[in-house]
């Protein structure tokens, strides 16, 4: 595995952001109905206790401020939980980049140095299976020039029924 370290801290935007959006939609999500809960039982409180000053704007304030300083702590702690996630989903979102480049490598005909994973991230039998496809291409051409040098110099049958399917194209493209 690969040691060297990132130098960007979004590598996809798209998986990222999706990730970071989806963790703030969910993270507001979680204190807007934290409040409509606290906020309604403070409410019944209220009711069941025959208060007449609960009213709703004292109930709101009442429980804003008892509960303010847990809200600060918790948006202060934002950057820090969306920083994580961001730097944890390079794990995955870099692996995946660097694969589908291989992969659009390979299916241009170019030739793709053996895909290494950094210790810890994810999709690494998918790497390793690249790399075994790489080496299968490889030997695949080796034969296929080889075929084409003995074409060239008359070595064999040039009948192409007798030859492997790879050493067939070798015959047609020499």
């Amino acid at each position: 595995m690969a040691t060297f370290k990132r130098g960007t801290r979004f590598v996809d935007w798209n998986i990222q952001g999706a990730l970071v959006g989806h963790a703030l939609f969910h993270w507001a999500s979680f204190w807007i109905a934290s409040f409509a809960i606290v906020y309604g039982l403070q409410i019944l409180n209220g009711v069941v206790s025959g208060d007449p000053a609960s009213s709703g704007g004292s109930v709101a304030s009442a429980t804003w401020d008892r509960y303010r300083p847990l809200a600060f702590t918790v948006f202060a702690l934002l950057p820090l939980f969306c920083l994580d996630l961001i730097l944890w989903s390079h794990r995955f979102a870099g692996p995946m980049i660097r694969i589908r480049r291989a992969l659009h490598d390979l299916a241009s005909g170019k030739s793709v140095p053996p895909i290494r994973l950094r210790a810890g991230d994810y999709w690494s039998d998918l790497a390793d299976d690249i790399n075994l496809l790489q080496q299968r291409i490889d030997k695949a051409e080796k034969l296929a020039n080889a075929c084409q040098t003995d074409v060239r110099e008359n070595r064999i049958e040039t009948d192409p029924a007798d030859l492997s399917e790879s050493a067939a194209i070798a015959v047609a493209s020499a």
